[in-house]
């Protein structure tokens, strides 16, 4: 009879071990099953101790984490305490190598320690009794979190009454502890990835270039926001899709021969016109994707905006040659300005002497006429060749237009011209000089007036926006544009050039005048034509710094 109630209270004890074992299977199920969906490091937590708590019956228990920087045991999760206590963990984390407690003992050992009647308990080091004056735990237990033998922190849990555990019980608390163990590193690895790959991805947004990845099968596979600003389409339209079906040509060419023919770095540069007439240039540069196998799988394409590079290297020749020009006309100018003195005295000379001999007469007038025309050109050229610094005011650059219009008010009305306006209203003050920036406007609107037929239209627009010509800070886009005979393009680039012009009766200093008055103001210029079309006189204002500025109002 004995020895069947024996056998009947180890099937009980048997039977209860089971069922903390399927609880303890169903616990570590559903905690990780928090890996599948995104979940906060403190939900896992808080589920390790909920469950912890439920199968073993704690009172209150905590999870304590190794700092390694510090050598510090931290709590970072307590169920069942009451808000003082909850402070007072997360306030004053252990030291392990100079507080000798329960907790770093198990941190540095690894030795699961249980207290079944602390009141009574010898081997409790004066540290531990300091604590449980606060504590007030009856039993306690504390177990290690390992990973690969390496001790992560410690489990811990009491009770406010005695707490009786058998060795079983205690083997399937570590048992559960290693398997909690297990997921928080799981956890944490899973949010260093997505930490990095966060990281990763702001890098790749915040790229000043266009990025794009593109696989072994020539698809689409990632794509920045620089990328999408180029190419002109977001991203749910290019994702996915053939390279072909997105780039031109040669861009696609150039591609293929990066991935068919194994080539590691190709480049090339492309111009595109914008619907203002203005072009862009970008640079494309393709090189080969490496898997960890060192196969082949795909490519990045790189598109780097050189349009406002390209501008000022223009601008920095354009310059140069300006400069180079002018010192070469004022020394011509000075060595002309001498002899033709001479020469205008003399003919007025002999013009007084042959006063009644009407034909050397009108031949002496010609001269005269030619010579004056001489000394017009000799001091433009000078008036050009000058570096006179700008007589600097403040002052709202819309008045400056109005004037210039209204000083050839006259020759548009003669030929019919009508000026639209499309002038921006909330231009700050600008710092200039009002007479050069003045003759600069007149002698572009005598310009497009002139190459304008009759009855034509010249349109003046302005509006701010952000340039990084300027620093990334806000400028004034000012444009001029008619619709006359427009510019052939390989005059384009000569326009600017001292003594350039296609008029019977022009210096070809009028426009070199507008560069060097714009560049004393710190003002980009473009000029897009197309004949019988227009020509579009594009000027770039700062409205910050370097000669222009905000005036202080």
């Amino acid at each position: 009879m004995q020895s069947n109630k024996q056998l009947l209270e180890k099937i009980d004890r048997f039977k209860g071990e089971l069922d903390k074992r399927g609880q303890i299977l169903a616990s570590v199920y559903g905690i990780s099953q928090l890996l599948n969906r995104p979940a906060n490091r403190d939900k896992i937590l808080k589920s390790i101790l909920h469950e912890s708590q439920k199968i073993f019956g704690f009172t209150r228990c905590v999870i304590l984490l190794i700092n390694k920087e510090d050598n510090k045991l931290e709590a970072k999760y307590c169920l069942g305490y009451t808000l003082e206590e909850e402070e007072r963990a997360f306030a004053h984390p252990l030291r392990i190598n100079t507080q000798l407690c329960r907790e770093t003992i198990v941190a540095k050992t690894g030795r699961t320690i249980y207290i079944r009647d602390i009141e009574n308990e010898t081997d409790l080091t004066e540290f531990d009794r300091k604590m449980e004056k606060f504590w007030k735990r009856v039993s306690t237990i504390a177990v290690p979190l390992k990973i690969n033998r390496e001790i992560i922190g410690v489990l811990e849990g009491d009770r406010r009454q005695k707490m009786v555990l058998s060795k079983s019980d205690i083997k399937l608390l570590t048992s559960f502890a290693n398997q909690a163990s297990i997921i928080l590193e799981i956890a944490r690895l899973y949010y260093q990835i997505a930490a990095e790959r966060n990281i990763a991805e702001n890098i790749l947004e915040s790229a000043p270039n266009g990025i794009l990845a593109i696989d072994q099968y020539k698809r689409i596979g990632s794509i920045n926001r620089k990328a999408e600003e180029i190419i002109r389409m977001k991203r749910q339209r290019v994702l996915g899709k053939p390279i072909a079906d997105i780039f031109r040509h040669d861009i696609v060419d150039m591609f293929n021969d990066s991935i068919d023919n194994h080539n590691t770095v190709k480049y090339l540069e492309v111009v595109r016109d914008k619907k203002d007439g203005r072009t862009e240039v970008y640079g494309v540069s393709s090189s080969r994707l490496k898997s960890p196998l060192n196969d082949g799988a795909g490519a990045i394409i790189t598109l780097q905006d050189l349009t406002e590079i390209k501008q000022t290297e223009e601008m920095l020749r354009r310059v140069d040659n300006l400069s180079s020009l002018g010192r070469m006309s004022a020394s011509i100018a000075h060595e002309i300005r001498n002899p033709l003195a001479s020469i205008n005295f003399n003919v007025q000379l002999l013009s007084k002497k042959m006063v009644y001999d009407q034909e050397m007469q009108r031949i002496s007038n010609n001269i005269l006429e030619g010579i004056d025309r001489i000394n017009m050109i000799i001091k433009l050229t000078l008036d050009f060749s000058k570096n006179v610094s700008p007589s600097m005011t403040y002052g709202y650059i819309n008045d400056i237009i109005e004037e210039s219009i209204t000083l050839i008010d006259q020759q548009l009305k003669s030929q019919k011209i009508e000026v639209k306006r499309d002038l921006c209203n909330s231009i700050p003050q600008l710092l200039f000089d009002p007479h050069q920036l003045r003759n600069a406007f007149v002698n572009i609107l005598l310009n497009a007036a002139e190459a304008t037929p009759r009855g034509g239209a010249i349109r003046i627009s302005s509006r701010i926006e952000q340039s990084t010509m300027f620093g990334g800070t806000r400028s004034l886009l000012l444009s001029i544009k008619d619709n006359g005979i427009g510019i052939p393009q390989e005059n384009l680039k000569k326009i600017f050039d001292p003594f350039f012009t296609t008029k019977q009766e022009g210096t070809g200093l009028g426009l070199s005048i507008v560069h060097k008055i714009l560049e004393q103001h710190n003002v980009l210029i473009d000029v897009k034509s197309r004949e019988s079309k227009g020509t579009n006189f594009c000027m770039i204002f700062p409205l910050k710094g370097n000669g222009m500025q905000h005036a202080e109002i």
